[in-house]
């Protein structure tokens, strides 16, 4: 009898079992990967936004999405009955991550769903902000499950950039980046129209001039007397340029644009995009 137990414990079981344990492992996070949606293929298209007016209760962010994170775990543990909602002005590609601007918060005006005057009371209390961003015509849109954890990470990384390509391709002004998140299912939409109006003030004041002094302070420093002389002009020139926003070409500008070389072009049969020939969805 004890000859049999001691077969059973021996280390040839053992090293049966660990390359077992090893796989199931690998096919636990195998389920888990295909089940926060990484195989899926984003559908980015035109279409109109599946809100209206929306009225936010935000903190502004300087930094990474991780940094966002923090705020959206604050936000959600306010108000975890409302979507959260982030809006980002910047190109991490452009912009170092740290000086990425963007905020974070829950969406107050959801359907069928409100915040006590108490708990809005206790968000201000908490440093949040509350703001409202206009209904717009056209977003370029897609969305994503959230079914785990992991969504999240793999929506900025598959969907983000689908986003990016689309936009490009059709030669497009869509911006800034909004994300709204209700536990479900992730959404991410540019708007087309009314950009200016969904930059908070914080992010206004925080312009990209402002990011590029803080980048350049080091180098400033080491200038020579007759380097800083030649400073003013430069200064003068970036001051005059104007904001970054105001000077972008609108949608209807770039389409006329488009159109006005087709007609130019002899024997050319190329044809001019405009938002009724892109897809729209209801």
């Amino acid at each position: 009898m004890s000859s049999e137990v001691a077969e059973v414990t021996s280390p040839d079981v053992i090293m049966i079992l660990i390359p077992l344990l090893l796989l199931l492992l690998l096919l636990t996070i195998g389920i888990l990967v295909w089940h926060s949606g990484l195989f899926i293929t984003p559908d980015v298209k035109t279409c109109k936004p599946p809100f209206d007016e929306l009225e936010v209760a935000y903190k502004f962010v300087r930094g990474s999405h991780k940094d966002c994170s923090l705020v959206y775990a604050e936000a959600h543990s306010l108000a975890p009955e409302l979507r959260c909602i982030g809006v980002y002005y910047d190109n991490p590609e452009e912009v170092g991550d740290s000086y990425m601007r963007s905020i974070v918060g829950v969406i107050l005006n959801d359907e069928g769903k409100t915040l006590s005057e108490e708990d809005r009371q206790r968000m201000l209390v908490k440093g949040f902000q509350i703001t409202k961003f206009p209904a717009v015509e056209l977003v370029v849109c897609a969305d994503f499950p959230h079914s785990s954890f992991l969504s999240v990470l793999v929506a900025v990384n598959k969907v983000v950039p689908c986003l990016k390509a689309y936009i490009q391709e059709m030669k497009l002004q869509a911006y800034p980046l909004i994300e709204i998140c209700d536990g479900q299912q992730i959404l991410y939409a540019a708007p087309l129209s009314k950009q200016s109006e969904f930059f908070v003030f914080e992010a206004l004041a925080e312009s990209e001039e402002d990011i590029t002094s803080e980048k350049t302070v080091d180098e400033t420093e080491e200038l020579s007397t007759k380097d800083l002389e030649e400073l003013p002009d430069t200064v003068s020139s970036v001051e005059g340029a104007g904001s970054k926003v105001e000077e972008l070409p609108s949608n209807e500008e770039i389409l006329e644009s488009l159109e006005d070389k087709n007609k130019g072009s002899n024997g050319s049969e190329a044809s001019t995009e405009s938002f009724e020939e892109l897809q729209l969805d209801s």
